[in-house]
């Protein structure tokens, strides 16, 4: 039924070391919905509570729906985690990079 986002999620807890629990907490939403969540049986029912999760597990919804590469969303993650000056340069510098790539 909802095999990407069940497995996406399955995955993404796994990685963080999250339980059920925790995302239901977080989300405000019962066990048992986490449960069908990662069933396959159910997604959430609004896009307001996709985006919750994924703010909970401070991934993208794309990665969440299983839309993302992970080596690219984790590479989204190390880059924001940089201070802002430090972020803002070398994204600078990695579109340098693929311009002078492009320009091969």
């Amino acid at each position: 039924m909802f095999q990407p986002f069940a497995a996406a999620l399955r995955a993404i807890l796994r990685r963080n070391g999250w339980q059920d629990r925790r995302v239901a907490e977080e989300v405000d939403v019962s066990r048992s919905t986490v449960s069908r969540w990662l069933s396959g049986k159910q997604e959430p029912k609004n896009l307001k509570k996709l985006v919750a999760v994924a703010d909970a597990l401070q991934v993208t919804t794309d990665e969440l729906l299983g839309r993302a590469d992970p080596e690219i969303s984790l590479f989204v993650e190390l880059v924001q985690q940089l201070p802002e000056d430090l972020r803002r340069d070398e994204l600078e510098r990695l579109q340098r990079l693929v311009e002078d790539y492009q320009k091969t």
